[in-house]
């Protein structure tokens, strides 16, 4: 997966986050006040996040929100 179709879709999740942090660490504001923000790391140099990665963001996602496969998109 394409880092900049991550984005898109963590942006379609309602997540927020600031580009133009320095370093490969991007912080996500998720789209409740009261939920806590998360960390991805983008890849470098080359900018795909491959299958095993993008299952540990999947996740972190479902273990910092209580997220299951059926409540993504």
């Amino acid at each position: 997966m394409p880092w900049r179709s991550f984005l898109k879709l963590i942006r379609d999740l309602g997540f927020t986050y600031d580009a133009s942090t320095a370093g490969s660490a991007l912080r996500f504001d998720p789209p409740h006040a009261n939920d806590v923000a998360i960390t991805f790391h983008k890849p470098h140099p080359d900018p795909t996040i491959h299958p095993v990665i993008a299952r540990e963001f999947g996740k972190k996602l479902m273990k910092n929100y209580g997220w299951s496969e059926v409540d993504l998109p």
